[in-house]
């Protein structure tokens, strides 16, 4: 799959992932297999689109092995610590105006009233 695939079916997976938690909610099943039955049902989906539009049938076997290596990717890729850029901090000291001169502060918002 190429990479811009991946991002548009990554993000596709998210709406969908979320709107399943929405009804996730209201049954009592854990996250982990909330997470396989909304991937599996996900992957269901996106072959049924892809036959639609003249691809080739997988095997209930091959999506649902897809599946779970899409989610435990996802897994590993969302429990991964993002760098950070170390915080610079930077002392500013207020110093007066030169002699002569005023400082004005202005407000950059405007209102219609």
């Amino acid at each position: 799959m190429a990479i811009e695939d991946k991002a548009r079916t990554a993000a596709n997976f998210g709406l969908f992932g979320e709107e399943c938690g929405v009804c996730r909610s209201h049954l009592s099943i854990g996250d982990d297999k909330a997470a396989r039955f909304v991937t599996i049902a996900w992957a269901l989906w996106h072959n049924r689109n892809e036959m639609r539009n003249g691809g080739v049938r997988k095997s209930g076997q091959v999506l649902v092995h897809w599946a779970m290596e899409y989610l435990a990717e996802y897994g590993i890729t969302t429990e991964m610590d993002a760098p950070t850029k170390p915080v610079v901090e930077h002392t500013v000291l207020w110093t007066p105006p030169r002699a002569g001169c005023f400082k004005i502060n202005v407000n950059g918002a405007t209102f219609a009233e």
